[in-house]
């Protein structure tokens, strides 16, 4: 299911939503969170977009008065499927210039990062380099199982609580364990083993 506006405004800055999980299922929240994350990185790192990372919900969305857009939406898996809802949001008056429904198998991650990344871009009509394409549709790890490790232990991590912290170090070297040149997992247990103080990380 799509809706497009065909009047696509000039968007230079985008200020990104937490996806909401629609159940209590904690893989599910921590694949919501890491379609933002990848996100956040993909965009960021175009120098014709501003990104901003919000915390708050779509309740708050009327605070947001310093981007020219909105991207929210909502994640739901079910039966070995993912599907990703998701709104562009003109932030001035709250309008939608377009929606739009990811579906993929959960196994094909991947590929529904990168067919969000591709409406995006596409949707802001970016002239992109060859470098920047690359980045846009860079995969930090070719392992599916250890970037779905990688991704519960960065959301037991940012539940900022200690106890939860050594959940996160645990799948950070679960994610390790299954690609040994996966950099955001080394990345992610680097963080647990500073909050330790420890000297020797290990790696």
């Amino acid at each position: 299911y799509t809706q497009k506006s065909s009047n696509v405004p000039n968007i230079k800055s985008i200020a990104i939503l937490p996806l909401v999980s629609l159940s209590n299922d904690e893989n599910e929240k921590a694949l919501a969170l890491g379609i933002k994350e990848k996100l956040l990185m993909n965009l960021g790192s175009l120098p014709e977009i501003s990104v901003q990372n919000v915390s708050f919900d779509e309740s708050q969305i009327d605070k947001i008065t310093n981007t020219d857009a909105i991207l929210l939406g909502n994640v739901q898996k079910s039966d070995g499927k993912i599907r990703v809802n998701l709104r562009f949001l003109r932030a001035s008056d709250k309008k939608q210039i377009w929606s739009e429904s990811f579906d993929e198998n959960q196994t094909d991650l991947f590929k529904l990062q990168d067919a969000i990344s591709e409406k995006i871009t596409n949707s802001l009509a970016l002239n992109l380099t060859k470098p920047e394409k690359d980045q846009i549709f860079k995969r930090y790890t070719a392992n599916a199982d250890a970037y779905e490790l990688y991704l519960k232990g960065r959301y037991y991590w940012n539940k900022r609580n200690i106890g939860f912290a050594e959940e996160a170090e645990t799948y950070f070297r679960r994610a390790i364990e299954k690609d040994p040149k996966f950099a955001l997992a080394y990345v992610g247990l680097a963080d647990k083993l500073l909050l330790n103080g420890e000297k020797d990380a290990d790696f």
